[in-house]
């Protein structure tokens, strides 16, 4: 989040640079504080739902990155649990994605 923007700004600038996926709108999910749970990280959910625009993604901004399904991310979950940014997991296990 920059400075002076909103969260809300913050989700829709990222979704254009990193997916090249413009909107103008997203749906509030949900928001948890800074925690060791998160790794100290303040996470807010945002959902696009269904878009028509096929996304993007920069490879600079997505390098070293995946696209994942739900069965992928249970198991990456379980098996790798380590690796993964604490907020992802966090936020998988309060059922926050798919």
């Amino acid at each position: 989040v920059h400075a002076h923007e909103s969260c809300l700004d913050a989700a829709i600038r990222e979704l254009r640079e990193e997916l090249g996926v413009s909107v103008s709108e997203l749906k509030y999910i949900h928001a948890t504080p800074a925690t060791p749970l998160t790794g100290n990280e303040f996470i807010t959910v945002y959902s696009a739902g269904s878009v028509a625009e096929t996304p993007r993604p920069d490879p600079v901004e997505l390098e070293g990155g995946m696209f994942i399904d739900k069965d992928e991310l249970d198991y990456l979950t379980e098996a790798f649990r380590d690796t993964l940014t604490p907020g992802l997991v966090h936020c998988h296990e309060l059922g926050l994605i798919f």
